[in-house]
């Protein structure tokens, strides 16, 4: 049962627990893909912080996941949406996601993500949740949300605090 489930824009104290959440969940697959460097990845983590929309995902107050949005581009891109393990599979990342589109089709932008190949989990995900692929290469596949999500390219401005948003119980 989900209870007080919402997001609200990340602040500096945070990071170290996104930072974990990011490595608990995307370890794994970049040590597959390029291996694990500490020094590199913390630059990468650190610069995406700055630079992108954070938002935290809570429930009844406890840090549970967290989204990342580049909200610069022509398009809404979608570089994180991480749940802790014990949230997975009940729904709440398809509830996330929709609300995310929702916000993004409300301004006028498309929204865009890619997976990496080897996450078959997050693959499967999105699929399910009729995303499309566009394109791929070595690494990652780019996917598009279901057609009827697809807009034109209004260019309306969005910062982190359109996205955070309460779910239904």
């Amino acid at each position: 049962m989900t209870h007080s489930l919402h997001t609200r824009v990340a602040d500096d104290g945070d990071r170290a627990a996104i930072r974990a959440l990011y490595e608990q969940a995307l370890r794994g697959h970049i040590e597959t893909i390029w291996g694990w460097d500490p020094a590199w990845q913390q630059a990468n983590f650190d610069q995406a912080y700055t630079s992108m929309a954070t938002l935290v995902v809570e429930q009844d107050g406890a840090m549970r996941g967290y989204i990342q949005l580049n909200l610069q581009a022509p398009e809404v891109y979608l570089s994180m949406l991480v749940l802790s393990p014990e949230l997975r599979s009940q729904g709440i990342g398809a509830a996330l996601l929709r609300a995310l589109l929702q916000r993004t089709h409300a301004a006028g932008r498309d929204m865009r993500l890619r997976v990496f190949k080897v996450n078959q989990a997050a693959q499967r995900f999105y699929a399910r949740e009729g995303w499309l692929a566009e394109s791929s290469d070595e690494v990652a596949i780019f996917m598009r949300p279901p057609p009827a999500a697809a807009l034109g390219d209004d260019a309306a401005a969005l910062g982190a605090e359109d996205f955070a948003m309460a779910l239904p119980a």
